[in-house]
């Protein structure tokens, strides 16, 4: 289910069912991991992400569509952040 939230993203489906899961668990694998994979994906650190996505790629290209639809997601999460970005400097 985590895996799919990713693929809502810049949705914040990943946020809300991280929540589901009790504190303690959170530094356990896969949630671990998956934890990692959003902070990059969230934070425009792509090249992280793409590190990331080879050490969890068993798990993360398990999911139909998975690759495809994360590569659409970085695209709108880069948008997003260059549309604030922008924003940002306009107002300095």
């Amino acid at each position: 289910i985590l895996v799919k939230c990713l693929m809502a993203l810049p949705k914040i489906d990943f946020q809300l069912c991280l929540r589901l899961i009790p504190e303690k668990l959170h530094v356990v694998e896969p949630v671990k991991t998956l934890s990692s994979v959003y902070d990059a994906l969230e934070g425009g650190r792509f090249d992280e992400y793409w590190t990331l996505h080879e050490q969890a790629k068993l798990l993360l290209d398990s999911v139909k569509d998975y690759t495809t639809t994360i590569r659409q997601c970085m695209l709108e999460l880069d948008r997003s952040l260059s549309c604030n970005l922008t924003s940002v400097m306009a107002d300095i």
